[in-house]
């Protein structure tokens, strides 16, 4: 799965950190960073997300959830999550 493919080539003791939109639902975007698009924006569930993250076997997991900077236009949250291989 893919928790596991993350987690595989962290070496024991390591970090893994996991940056991605939250949410739960795809966004469809024509235009990014001034460029015109076709591309589909999957927005992650933050339960869904830790529980792949402990079932890969990391330990110590933490997580934060920020809102968007709307500034920036940003229109979704942001799901960072840090989590370590056991040594």
């Amino acid at each position: 799965d893919a928790g596991a493919a993350l987690a595989r080539p962290v070496a024991a003791g390591g970090g893994l950190v996991l940056a991605l939109h939250a949410g739960a639902e795809v966004r469809h975007v024509d235009e990014w960073v001034d460029h015109e698009v076709d591309l589909d924006v999957v927005l992650h569930d933050r339960a869904f997300v830790l529980g792949v993250v402990e079932s890969a076997g990391l330990v110590d997991v933490e997580w934060f959830l920020r809102g968007p900077l709307t500034a920036r236009g940003e229109t979704t949250q942001r799901l960072y999550v840090v989590a370590r291989k056991p040594a």
